[in-house]
Order: structure tokens, then sequence, then C-alpha cells
């Protein structure tokens, strides 16, 4: 007997992309390599870095989970800065169900180009704010940019290094840890359960914004 067709519609077989892990503090990737894959972070920070006027290293900008990273992949471009996992990050690699679609990638690199754009357009407004201001509202100013990095619900956030801190702000690490230890007095930073995490008040944060030049 032979066998009978089935009507009855088979599941479809989806390939999932293998997912790219790196533990807190390793590099993804580094400046000036060539980029072959662009990620979009499913969980974790991380930040980008690049060497300063004085030849130091510089943090940038941070990144959290939805954010795309490695754009210059989408580009044919090599990489624009270092890429560091401030935690233990999960990335997934970005557009690769639309490699077999030229339009579908077309369309990828179009929003690929405008995503860098609006990346070094976001991290030049950032580096210029800094310039104008004070040790102290440099601090505030970075953690209103780590809210950004973490989903809206996060909460204790987590909070990088006095060392990183000054990396960021272009300050050195006693003017850095100074500032830090006066929100904590402050209660504008709140002790969390990890070393690495911390509670923010927001409204005090907006309230010295404000009210500092």
């Amino acid at each position: 007997m032979g066998l009978r067709a089935s009507n009855t519609p088979r599941p479809l077989i989806q390939l999932v992309p293998k997912l790219a892990r790196f533990p807190a503090k390793s590099y993804i990737y580094q400046q000036g390599e060539p980029s072959s894959t662009a990620f979009v972070i499913r969980s974790g920070i991380a930040c980008l870095e690049s060497v300063n006027h004085r030849g130091e290293r510089c943090i940038v900008h941070f990144l959290g989970p939805g954010a795309l990273i490695g754009h210059e992949a989408c580009l044919g471009e090599p990489r624009y800065f270092d890429a560091r996992a401030c935690t233990d990050i999960v990335l997934e690699p970005f557009g690769s169900q639309a490699r077999s679609d030229p339009g579908r990638h077309a369309g990828i690199q179009s929003g690929s180009g405008m995503a860098v754009s609006h990346l070094l357009r976001d991290i030049t407004n950032f580096r210029v704010e800094l310039h104008r201001s004070s040790a102290r509202r440099r601090v505030l100013l970075l953690l209103e940019q780590l809210r950004k990095a973490h989903p809206r619900e996060a909460t204790p956030l987590w909070l990088p290094s006095r060392q990183d801190i000054a990396d960021t702000m272009d300050i050195n690490h006693v003017a850095a840890s100074r500032v830090v230890a006066r929100l904590y007095r402050e209660k504008v930073l709140l002790r969390a359960a990890r070393n690495d995490e911390v509670g923010i008040d927001w409204h005090r944060v907006h309230r010295l914004l404000q009210a500092e030049p």
C-alpha cells in the first residue's frame, strides 16, 4: 500500500542565530579590525572606547539591551571604536535572516547608516556637554546616560568603577571618587547588594542638574 499525502501542514523549521557571549571586562572587538558582524545586545552593558588627545583611554558611550553594536559591519567599514563588555553580555548577530533577501539587506544597510549617524551625534553632543561642565555635573550626566543604557524598569543599575568613571568624564580618579562619595552622602546614590550596582534617586539627579552650572 502506498503512503497517502498528508494535508496537515508541517511546522516551519527556523534556524536561530547563535548567540555570542562575552564575560565582563573582555573585549568584543577592537578599533581598526575588519568588521564582519553587527550585533543586538540581548543582555548586559557594553562600552565603546577610544583614545583622547593625550593618548589616554577614553570611554565615549555606554550601550545596553536592544542597542545595535558593531554597525560598521553593515557598512563594510573597519571598527570605529574598541567595544568592551562592562558586565557579562549576550549578543545576537544582526540581520542574518536578511542575507538571502537583497531588498531587505539594502534596508538594513540604510538603517544601520542612520544608526551610526545617530550614535556619532550622541557621542559628540555628550563630549561637548562634558567639556562645559564641572566634575560633579559630569558624573550626573553620566548617570543619565547609564539610565538610557538599562531597561526602563531596571533597578538597581550597574555602576562603572571609579577608574571607568574617570576615563569617561576625562577627570582624574581622585576627583571622580570624591564626587561619587559626596553623591552617596547626599543620598543621590544608594547602596545596593552588589558593589557594582547602585540605587539612584532620579528626582535629586534632575534637581542637581538644573542647579549645577
